[in-house]
């Protein structure tokens, strides 16, 4: 039986690479020991995270489309409100180190505005992945985290700026 999803093309993953340019953040959250686990061992540190949220429903049926025909990681969840003048909102977001790796092999070239944060996370990815986690960062993956964690201020400045 064929594929039921359909065929996901280049401009579909161009276009999801877009709109996480647009829409999207890429972040490193720094962990809890007691919270987040690798194969069974408490982790600490920092783990790369990729968030994209809207409100326009149409549009999270699109992405999960490619997201799931590109068989990346993901969740998804919902935001309700309190408040009537808001709107209800979603968030697709993977986190981790391996699942953010698989997210830059698909969408790293394709992207403009985040393709240093793509690039500067996954070699620190790769570099954790190498060896225990749990042990301290050697000094290319302290180089790595820092320039990652520093680089988005210029940006913002720069943007006012204009």
């Amino acid at each position: 039986m064929d594929n039921q999803q359909g065929k996901i093309c280049e401009l579909d993953i161009a276009w999801l690479a877009g709109f996480l340019d647009g829409e999207g953040s890429i972040c490193m959250m720094k962990t809890n020991a007691n919270r987040f686990r690798l194969n069974g061992q408490p982790v600490s540190g920092w783990v790369p995270r990729i968030t994209i949220a809207n409100t326009h429903k149409p549009t999270l049926e699109r992405l999960v489309f490619i997201v799931e025909g590109l068989n990346l990681p993901h969740n998804i969840c919902w935001r309700y409100p309190k408040n009537s003048r808001w709107k209800e909102s979603w968030h697709l977001s993977a986190h981790g180190m391996k699942r953010f790796i698989k997210w830059a092999d698909a969408l790293e070239r394709y992207t403009y505005t985040k393709r240093e944060q793509f690039f500067t996370a996954r070699c620190y990815c790769q570099s954790r992945l190498q060896h225990c986690v749990r042990d301290p960062l050697t000094p290319y993956e302290d180089f790595m985290l820092q320039k990652f964690l520093t680089h988005k201020i210029p940006q913002r400045l720069n943007a006012l700026k204009v």
